[in-house]
């Protein structure tokens, strides 16, 4: 007996349409999971942000709240705390003169009543006052306020501005290629 040409076609035909179904299907689950991954990496993202940003909010209202309460020998209204050099949050002082070891470093959290600040990718924040807000000032100063003159500038290439700053905070978030995390005393 013959067979019939047409039912084998029909029977290869409907195994290319199973096949091509099937891809389909698996490039829909492929496509789902990389725009889940990549959601999921923003959401991430987004989170350590929000974690980076309530850090510096906190450092910053502290640092403000302690050169506020600042009114006591040897410090002046308006002093604030000289950076630390490793992550124990003690302020690096020279005791004899008690002028700031150095004017970078990170967040003295330890005087600020604070735990230490990290940024969204656990690492500390940096941290670094203005000379004349510190014992460090030359000539010394024995009130800071806002007509204090500040070392420390921002220039605003757009606007040509040029704003004076007491301090600036720096959350360093993930590191570049070839840097590594903060472990040791900064030298």
């Amino acid at each position: 007996t013959r067979s019939n040409p047409l039912s084998a076609n029909c029977t290869w035909g409907s195994e290319r349409g199973m096949a091509l179904l099937a891809m389909l299907g698996l490039l829909l689950v492929i496509f789902t999971g990389v725009l889940i991954g990549r959601l999921s990496l923003n959401d991430q993202a987004r989170q350590r942000q929000q974690v980076t940003a309530t850090s510096l909010t906190a450092v910053r209202d502290a640092l403000v709240s302690y050169s506020l309460m600042a009114n006591t020998d040897p410090r002046p209204p308006g002093s604030l705390p000289c950076p630390a050099q490793n992550r124990a949050g003690q302020p690096a002082v020279n005791p004899a003169t008690g002028a700031c070891l150095r004017l970078q470093g990170l967040v003295p959290y330890r005087v600020l009543g604070l735990a230490e600040p990290l940024d969204g990718r656990g690492n500390p924040l940096w941290y670094a006052p203005a000379a004349a807000f510190t014992g460090n000032a030359n000539p010394p100063v024995t009130r800071r306020n806002s007509s204090t003159p500040s070392t420390l500038t921002l220039k605003n290439n757009a606007a040509n501005q040029v704003e004076t700053m007491a301090f600036v905070l720096l959350a360093a978030n993930e590191p570049l290629p070839g840097q590594q995390p903060i472990t040791a005393p900064l030298a």
